[in-house]
């Protein structure tokens, strides 16, 4: 008779001879004692000296990697995996199906470097105790590390204005938002925009021919960061200037050359009056000039 200490019951074993096998399959580790021999010959002769042995039955092991926080692309991350029973094993995971290298003699609480660029699942794949019998779980658990892009923003392009004229800046987004822009431009009250979807910046008359330069851009959605050197131009036009020479005494049917003096080479548009009537002339430069041949004191103005 076996005697089953787990469960508290006798269990009969039918005629045996040296070194049979007799199969049990506990659920639980479990000692089993050999509480009597009966010999089955005649005479039949019993022994009663007990004889226990013990079979230690290894719950499975389950293991997966904690749910991470984002990063964002360039940041590496501990990931920690997370193991339900004491002691060390041998774990297999692998990154969005590409193997990884097994991980030898590892417990709970270890941690695992990581730094991709893309979202990315991490698969325990297998984990099994490091001695026979290995108990290998080959349940899959999966835990994702979602990878948030860098920020961009972008001006539209240069632009040009006139001198005293208000100047808008377009500016283009990138990310979940809303953002925050670092940039160097003085007039500005403040170093650091907020915007919450790509706008128009409208700024004052710089005055001169300026360049403004984006150092930085802030997702405060994902609180991913990025460095800039994004430069525009606001080119400031100085405002056309202008005289009409000379002042002139002629005889009646005489001609006179008047000069129209242009602070820059132009070309310009310009519109004057011939004794109040009104003339235009299209593309002139600088020294343009006309012929004038009134036959009565007349009035040329710019």
């Amino acid at each position: 008779l076996l005697f089953n200490q787990t469960t508290s019951s006798l269990e009969g074993v039918p005629a045996v001879n040296d070194l049979d096998t007799y199969e049990v399959c506990p659920a639980t580790t479990t000692t089993y004692t050999l509480q009597s021999l009966t010999d089955s010959n005649v005479p039949s002769c019993t022994s009663t000296t007990p004889s226990s042995v013990t079979i230690t039955v290894r719950p499975y092991v389950n293991a997966s990697f904690d749910v991470p926080a984002n990063i964002c692309v360039g940041e590496n991350i501990d990931l920690v995996l997370s193991i339900d029973q004491a002691g060390s094993y041998d774990v297999v995971y692998d990154p969005s199906g590409v193997p990884a290298s097994p991980l030898a003699g590892v417990a709970d609480g270890q941690l695992i470097n990581v730094s991709p660029v893309v979202s990315t699942d991490y698969s325990v794949t297998s984990v099994q105790y490091q001695d026979a019998p290995f108990c290998t779980n080959t349940a899959v658990v999966t835990t994702t590390l979602n990878v948030d892009l860098l920020p961009t923003a972008e001006f539209a392009g240069d632009i040009t204005i006139c001198a005293g004229e208000a100047s808008i800046l377009h500016l283009s987004l990138t990310g979940t938002g809303p953002w925050e822009i670092y940039h160097d431009y003085a007039a500005e009250p403040s170093p650091i925009l907020t915007a919450f979807n790509e706008f128009d910046w409208l700024l004052t008359s710089p005055g001169v021919t300026t360049t403004i330069t984006l150092s930085s851009v802030v997702d405060l959605g994902t609180n991913c960061s990025q460095l800039l050197t994004e430069t525009a131009t606001i080119t400031v036009n100085p405002l056309p200037t202008g005289t009409l020479t000379p002042d002139a005494t002629i005889c009646n049917g005489d001609d006179q050359v008047l000069t129209f003096n242009l602070n820059t080479d132009g070309p310009f548009d310009i519109q004057y009056t011939d004794d109040g009537t009104p003339v235009s002339e299209i593309g002139v430069a600088d020294g343009f000039q006309i012929i004038a041949s009134p036959n009565a004191n007349a009035q040329y103005c710019l």
